[in-house]
């Protein structure tokens, strides 16, 4: 459980409806996800919380927030890298990481609220200025004008502008919070090896019970009983529970700051009174502990200032996750679902969570292209195969679903049951949906080689040296109309000097 800081550095996931419809993505739904989603206070019956993208506590997702950071992120998304095409992986990518985004804001706005964070008439005007900014409009009039057109309260708008500056200042204040002192820029050059007792805290359980407890197995082991068996019998902690609770060597940084706080500062084989962190009641025994060498150009005000940084980045996600520790964050979505459980290795559910899509959609050839990978994870050629036709026949009836990576992924499993007549064809295929982007036809030319589909590949490389013959000659084009520019331009200017000259020599 303490590894939680360190490992769980980077989550990622999907966008499902990239394949469904472009309009997601125009100015005017843009307009209505980000100030018209609607805030999770209105929803408060059971059949509304079912229906939400994910629940937290009690609470839905804000929807607004969840839509809001959809568009912004795919709004960064550098698509002359790409070719101008979003692969399924990508869209995985940017759904999960909106998401987990949206669940972060929704959290921190609940926290200010509680906190009565409040969001000044100067604040306010400045972010207000900052979207007409960002978002290409002249003025407020022309911003109003738009609301109106979308079908927005200009009211709706200010509101979800007012509560992502008091996300601001709430995250503000947990960072002005954090201080580092001289001990613990000298920390950063010590590792301790503690091991620990998680007396876990849930809301299912009386936390004074917790805390008793704990107290309870401190005395124990001052009474004698020793760590090991300590760890046995009453650690929460699976992850160190099978290793007599040891964590193993930590750095400044790498743990949540109650338990490093600990850690760093008892003596080698002291035991410390319980402490309290997000994850409940520890119990922390230093095995060992041992001084690094600084490098030789260390400058003590830069590391003060880069462990501050870092410090208060946690400090924010330190509250979010203790947060969520007491509001348990449940995910009805079952895209999001699906990846979540994918990434952490449960791909039973993942694979059930695409299914429940299919039922959702059954036209949609995506989670089948889905359940059809996860099944090429696990080597299931077969059932990777039937769920990846299926895919291709949804696709079939509509060409506007189809993509390249489709009959990519068919093609290599068409090659591992040795079939280069179907591989070669799904391999056209992926040739035909990419004709115009270059991008993608050049990522396809070492794979076609490696598989040895070399007529193939000389048709690809002929259509990528038509594509840079075309560029070639808009290039020329372009060129010759710049310099053909300024001649017609100066032949304007002669013309208009001699009209000039002919009108003043009529006046004399």
């Amino acid at each position: 459980m303490i590894r939680l800081m360190r490992e769980k550095a980077h989550v990622v996931g999907w966008l499902i409806v990239i394949f469904f419809g472009g309009t997601m993505f125009t100015g005017t739904f843009f307009m209505q996800d980000m100030f018209g989603g609607g805030s999770s206070d209105e929803i408060v019956n059971p059949r509304e919380l079912a229906n939400a993208v994910a629940v937290i506590g009690n609470k839905p997702l804000d929807t607004g927030l969840y839509r809001q950071a959809l568009n912004q992120n795919m709004g960064r998304l550098n698509l002359e890298t790409t070719g101008g095409y979003i692969s399924p992986e990508l869209s995985e990518l940017v759904q999960f990481n909106s998401f987990m985004q949206a669940v972060n804001n929704t959290v921190l706005l609940a926290g200010a609220k509680e906190e009565g964070i409040k969001v000044s008439r100067r604040q306010l005007d400045q972010a207000i200025q900052g979207v007409l900014i960002s978002m290409d409009f002249r003025n407020k009039k022309s911003l109003r004008r738009h609301l109106k057109e979308s079908g927005i309260p200009y009211s709706a708008f200010k509101d979800s502008v007012q509560d992502m500056v008091m996300v601001r200042n709430f995250s503000d204040k947990l960072q002005q919070a954090v201080t580092v002192t001289e001990e613990d820029v000298e920390n950063q050059f010590v590792e301790v090896n503690p091991r620990h007792i998680l007396i876990r805290v849930t809301p299912e359980v009386d936390e004074s019970e917790r805390e008793a407890l704990a107290q309870f197995v401190f005395e124990k082991i001052e009474s004698g009983l020793s760590f090991e068996d300590a760890v046995k019998q009453f650690s929460d902690d699976a992850g160190s529970k099978q290793d007599g609770g040891n964590i193993g060597w930590i750095k400044i940084g790498q743990t949540v700051p109650e338990f490093e706080e600990v850690a760093f500062s008892i003596n080698v084989g002291e035991t410390a009174r319980p402490i309290k962190s997000m994850f409940g009641y520890h119990i922390i025994q230093v095995q060992d502990k041992r001084t690094l060498d600084k490098p030789s150009d260390f400058d003590a005000e830069a590391a003060s200032e880069t462990l501050l940084a870092q410090r208060q980045e946690n400090s924010v996600q330190a509250y979010i996750q203790n947060y969520l520790m007491s509001h348990p964050l449940n995910i009805n979505d079952p895209s999001v679902k699906a990846y979540k459980s994918k990434i952490e290795g449960d791909y039973g559910n993942a694979i059930a969570a695409y299914q429940l899509m299919v039922s959702q959609n059954p036209h949609a050839p995506l989670p089948h292209y889905f359940i059809g990978k996860v099944y090429m994870m696990l080597e299931e050629t077969d059932n990777a195969l039937k769920e990846l036709k299926k895919a291709d026949i949804k696709a079939g009836l509509n060409s506007q679903l189809s993509f390249p990576d489709l009959h990519l992924a068919l093609a290599d499993l068409y090659h591992k049951k040795k079939n280069p007549k179907k591989m070669n064809a799904q391999y056209r295929k992926a040739f035909e949906q990419s004709q115009d982007n270059e991008t993608l036809l050049r990522q396809l030319l070492p794979v076609l080689a490696e598989k040895k589909a070399y007529t193939l590949r000389k048709e690809v490389q002929a259509r990528i040296d038509e594509i840079e013959l075309e560029k070639e000659e808009q290039a020329k084009a372009l060129q010759a109309q710049e310099e053909a520019l300024p001649a017609s331009l100066n032949a304007l200017l002669e013309g208009a000097a001699e009209l000039e000259l002919s009108t003043e020599n009529e006046g004399i």
